[in-house]
């Protein structure tokens, strides 16, 4: 009760300052923008920005929602400071503040981007994990590293990083490959991972995107992967719904999931909803995501969850 007590004082307290917060936000923006432009200038010759491609609405989703798709492969500028809550009926409850953010060096030949996910301060040993992931994640631990884009061809992209992940330094290897049709979008990726820990993983994602109406669509995702430390393949399923408004959306999934190590076909079921809305101007945002989770480490005991979020968005050109 605490907490959502103080939640409301901090939203009185923002709208009662409405000219200083939209001038606070701007400069930070334009901040975010112009040290993103002066960082580019330094390391990279006086070369032109491709044109980013316009995006359809299935990318727009992504963009809204900020899915595990959207993080892994975007080049946009933006920094995303996050404060939650986390409630569940078999586990323990606790709050979160969590930073994200990317900054791209466009003047580059060849693409780069700084990065920082997942940079997170709570009450457990446990990240939050997003309320749009496709398919349950075991674990979210910070990275802060740099990434290098290449576009093979027009269907066919790579993306290479190297950076620090908790204690140790990794490098990742990403390929894609996207192909549209009149009402179904395939993309493909496949991401390879080594650390110093020499521990070597890989995992692929195969996302297929059906096309419903105006505001919305369906997609499947189907997931696997391995890991040198453990035993056994996990693998998944999720169906999910995306339903984008003017400034709100829905998101509806449910995931299945499990490894080939463990006794049974499937050790999770997860059905969730997650209802996201900008509440102030186009960078504030509340999440509400409710779920009801089966999972075999709790003998398939009905777990009940609610996650609560706030999320300012700094973005250049916002």
């Amino acid at each position: 009760m605490y907490f959502f007590f103080v939640l409301i004082m901090f939203s009185s307290s923002l709208f009662a300052q409405q000219n200083y917060i939209d001038t606070f936000h701007q400069n930070i923006s334009q901040k975010v923008g112009k040290y993103a432009d002066d960082l580019d200038n330094f390391l990279s010759s006086s070369e032109t920005q491709d044109e980013k491609p316009t995006q359809n609405h299935i990318k727009k989703s992504d963009t809204f929602f900020k899915n595990d798709k959207y993080m892994k492969e975007t080049r946009d500028t933006f920094i995303a400071l996050d404060l939650g809550y986390n409630m569940d009926s078999l586990e323990s409850n606790h709050l979160f503040i969590s930073l994200d953010a990317h900054i791209p060096l466009y003047k580059l030949n060849k693409k780069y981007n700084l990065f920082i996910n997942n940079l997170t301060r709570n009450d457990t040993n446990s990240p939050p994990k997003s309320p749009y992931s496709d398919i349950t994640q075991k674990e979210q631990t910070t990275e802060i590293g740099l990434n290098y884009f290449r576009d093979i061809s027009k269907n066919f992209r790579s993306k290479y990083a190297l950076g620090i992940r908790g204690l140790s330094l990794f490098t990742s290897a990403q390929y894609g490959f996207c192909k549209n049709f009149q009402l179904l979008d395939i993309d493909a990726v496949e991401i390879f991972q080594y650390n110093s820990r020499n521990i070597f993983s890989e995992n692929s994602n195969l996302y297929l995107d059906t096309k419903v109406h105006g505001v919305s669509f369906f997609r499947t995702t189907l997931y696997r992967g391995t890991s040198s430390n453990a035993s056994g393949m996990d693998y998944g399923l999720s169906v999910s719904k995306y339903i984008l408004f003017n400034h709100s959306g829905i998101y509806l999934s449910q995931i299945f999931s499990s490894n080939t190590s463990i006794h049974g076909f499937i050790t999770n079921y997860t059905t969730l909803a997650s209802y996201k809305k900008s509440i102030w101007r186009k960078w504030f945002f509340y999440t509400l995501s409710p779920s009801l989770i089966f999972d075999k480490s709790h003998h398939y005991k009905t777990e009940y969850a609610m996650k609560f979020l706030l999320q300012s968005y700094f973005r250049s050109g916002s």
